[in-house]
């Protein structure tokens, strides 16, 4: 018991005292665990195991999201031992929670806007129904994962060491804010540049709105339900109405930059929140 207390004793330290260096390191780490969890292990053995079942895809495509909620608890438990904090209660904490549902709304509001010009204009993938469960499990635990990664991990050292100055580190803020939003566009590499341009401006408002509220749940909660419809019900892509989703995409996007960056300024210190300091 006394060992298990030191070490993460000497965790803690080590994430705030070297907060930007051993938060990339620990990113990096995650993420090459979890490239080796999906494609040398889970992919394979699910082929291997179910090479003669017709739905193959969608298994695999589960345990893809078993991976993911378990690299979610290894984020979770980093970011619980620098707050020094169980990993439930940093993910599951009600603090800041409707603040960080307001914050991400540019999002769900992009996400609502785009689902509704697929739905009206008829290029709703109806499709996707019967696999609307499966989507939200998996992609709640996507939400889990990215935003446990890449606003928990990446950024709560580094907004705690910025605290004891908050007033004069506005500008780092948002420096990092806008780094994590790209760094966060980047881990998406396999999709269209299209879509790269909406990641980044998801990746501002997640980051904003955890400066903001230092509340996961409610970021993981907006980014996991938005992408399960976009999963279940825009698949495929629908090209006949890409002008009409760059417009009002575009718009939103602008608007939503603008109020990250209002709430970012705003925000409060973390050491100041009850949430953070909270046993």
């Amino acid at each position: 018991m006394h060992k298990e207390s030191r070490k993460k004793e000497n965790l803690r330290f080590y994430f705030i005292e070297k907060p930007l260096k051993s938060s990339i390191m620990a990113t990096f780490y995650i993420i090459i665990a979890y490239l080796i969890a999906r494609f040398v292990i889970v992919q394979p053995l699910v082929r291997l195991a179910f090479s003669g079942y017709e739905q193959i895809d969608l298994v695999q495509y589960f345990f893809w999201g078993v991976t993911r909620y378990s690299m979610a608890f290894a984020c979770l438990y980093l970011v619980g031992i620098i707050l020094n904090k169980s990993w439930f209660k940093v993910a599951f904490c009600t603090k800041g929670f409707g603040k960080g549902l307001i914050a991400s709304t540019p999002w769900i509001a992009y996400a609502l806007a785009i689902f509704m010009i697929h739905f009206f204009l008829g290029s709703f993938y109806v499709g996707g129904l019967p696999y609307f469960p499966l989507h939200l499990v998996v992609q709640i635990g996507t939400g889990f994962f990215e935003e446990a990664l890449t606003t928990g991990l990446l950024m709560t050292p580094f907004l705690l060491s910025l605290s004891h100055d908050w007033n004069n580190t506005t500008l780092k803020r948002v420096m990092f804010t806008v780094a994590c939003a790209l760094f966060f566009m980047l881990v998406h590499f396999q999709f269209h540049w299209f879509n790269m341009i909406y990641l980044f401006f998801a990746g501002i408002t997640f980051g904003a709105a955890y400066v903001y509220s230092k509340n996961l749940l409610a970021i993981i909660l907006a980014h996991g339900i938005t992408n399960a419809f976009s999963w279940s019900f825009l698949q495929p892509p629908i090209y006949d109405v890409l002008n009409l989703v760059f417009i009002v995409g575009t718009i939103i996007c602008i608007a939503g930059i603008v109020f990250a960056i209002i709430i970012t300024v705003r925000a409060k210190p973390f050491a100041e929140c009850s949430m953070i300091v909270a046993k």
